[in-house]
């Protein structure tokens, strides 16, 4: 039913609820810098838009600008399950192997970190385990101290995040 004098209030949709809390996540990622040995310490911030430059401008699937954008936003909220985490709220909006390059981002970093393959030798046969090698590779990239590969703006962060989860 239509009321014209109504007051009510528009009620927030779960997509906007979800695109605002990515966006806060998004700022939030400013308050975080990685202290692992060798990376440059650079805030979550810089290098969300940094791997998002980097997946948009080399990456091989549709979706990978906004998983590099989005891969380590959870951070703040569990360092060892970040990825787990942002591929359970993006899960609907990414298709299969952007979820599965989010859901396994942990260990193929853990595997970078560690210098130990073992950690995703388990999904060599998948077919986003290319993208997720790639995911970190451009991770690693990103902390570099003399970095000079593209930067995604963060303006254009908005619009990406829009894009998916409005």
């Amino acid at each position: 039913m239509d009321c014209e004098n109504c007051q009510w209030k528009k009620i927030p949709t779960i997509e906007s609820d979800r695109l605002t809390e990515v966006k806060r996540l998004l700022l939030k990622s400013t308050d975080y810098i990685d202290q692992t040995p060798g990376r440059s310490g650079i805030t979550g911030l810089q290098h969300a838009l940094r791997t998002a430059g980097l997946a948009r401008e080399k990456g091989w699937h549709q979706d990978s600008a906004f998983v590099g954008l989005v891969h380590d936003l959870a951070r703040p909220l569990n360092d060892v399950h970040h990825g787990e985490i942002m591929a359970e709220i993006v899960n609907d909006r990414v298709s299969d192997e952007a979820y599965w390059v989010l859901r396994t981002h942990g260990e193929f970093q853990s595997a970078i970190v560690h210098d130990d393959p073992s950690y995703t030798v388990k999904y060599e046969h998948e077919p986003w385990y290319h993208w997720a090698k790639q995911l970190a590779a451009f991770e690693v990239r990103s902390f570099q101290n003399d970095y000079d590969g593209p930067t995604m703006s963060y303006s254009d962060a908005h619009v990406l995040l829009a894009d998916y989860l409005a």
